[in-house]
């Protein structure tokens, strides 16, 4: 549905650059699908998380190479 909104926002941006030229051009309402981008609250890794994940990476393999230094 997000997909979907962005896309007609596109083309109503198009159509109203369009119809500076032209005032026929019919504009739909940019908030047809109701869309809305929301996102999670971010997650704030502990000193005890960060430390796991730092050890998870060491154990990564190849052990001898860069994969798990980075």
């Amino acid at each position: 549905m997000a997909q979907r909104d962005a896309r007609l926002k596109a083309v109503c941006r198009f159509v109203r650059h369009v119809r500076v030229d032209d005032a026929r051009h019919e504009l739909a309402a940019g908030n047809h699908f109701g869309a809305r981008k929301t996102r999670r609250p971010p997650h704030i890794y502990s000193a005890q998380e960060i430390d796991h994940l730092i050890e998870a990476a060491l154990r990564l393999r190849p052990k001898d190479g860069l994969r798990p230094l980075t």
